[in-house]
């Protein structure tokens, strides 16, 4: 049901971010309320050491501070993010509509935090 009401919300443009990159953004901002996550790929992402923001790919240096950054899991980072900010998960099986943004969704909250 939830894999279903995302996929729509995706879909319509309706207050929903959908692929890592752009789930981070949301987590790190408190924009997301609600996590939608496929199966984990193995992605490998970055971290810096620094300020501590998220790249959904492998960078050496943060873009931010320039500090330097270490490899992490992509979906572990996510998962972290959404822990610290107390946002629910909700974990589906393999598909296709949720595949094409990267396996990862985020209904985002109403307000600005």
């Amino acid at each position: 049901r939830v894999l279903e009401e995302i996929t729509r919300q995706i879909a319509d443009g309706y207050a929903v971010t959908a692929g890592p990159q752009e789930v981070l953004h949301a987590l790190r901002n408190g924009r997301a309320s609600c996590l939608v996550l496929g199966p984990d790929p193995g992605q490998i992402a970055s971290r810096c050491t620094g300020c501590g923001w998220s790249f959904a790919t492998v960078q050496e240096t943060c873009s931010f501070c320039l500090a330097r950054c270490e490899k992490t899991n992509l979906w572990q980072q996510i998962l972290t993010l959404a822990l610290r900010h107390a946002v629910a998960v909700e974990f589906v099986g393999a598909n296709a509509a949720l595949a094409r943004h990267g396996g990862v969704a985020a209904q985002l909250s109403r307000e600005a935090p």
